[in-house]
């Protein structure tokens, strides 16, 4: 089975624009490919999240980042792999807490 065909029909063509955002200049050709491989090879991996929304709220409103940075962690952490998330000093507590809410349940 050809992986790669299915990823990109997953992730769809770095030419559309999802949600008219702008982005189409930031995609570079077989990225994806380059991080699988780049994180199939490590032993630790470093995951960033807390672009605030709200910058100006305490903590700094940011909707999607953490639970995703948390889901990657988890994948990666069944892979053996040693993982630590950074944020900014703003956000910390609030990803303390996302993340012992997500590890109890």
């Amino acid at each position: 089975m050809n992986v790669l065909p299915t990823a990109a029909s997953v992730i769809g063509s770095p030419s559309v624009s999802a949600g008219q955002r702008g982005i189409r200049n930031l995609f570079a050709q077989d990225e994806l490919l380059r991080s699988c491989l780049a994180l199939s090879h490590s032993s630790s991996v470093a995951i960033t999240t807390g672009f605030p929304t709200h910058y100006m709220h305490s903590p700094p409103d940011e909707t999607d980042g953490p639970p995703g940075a948390i889901a990657i962690a988890t994948m990666l952490l069944s892979l053996g792999k040693q993982v630590t998330l950074l944020t900014d000093s703003r956000a910390v507590e609030m990803n303390r807490a996302l993340v012992e809410e997500a590890v109890r349940t």
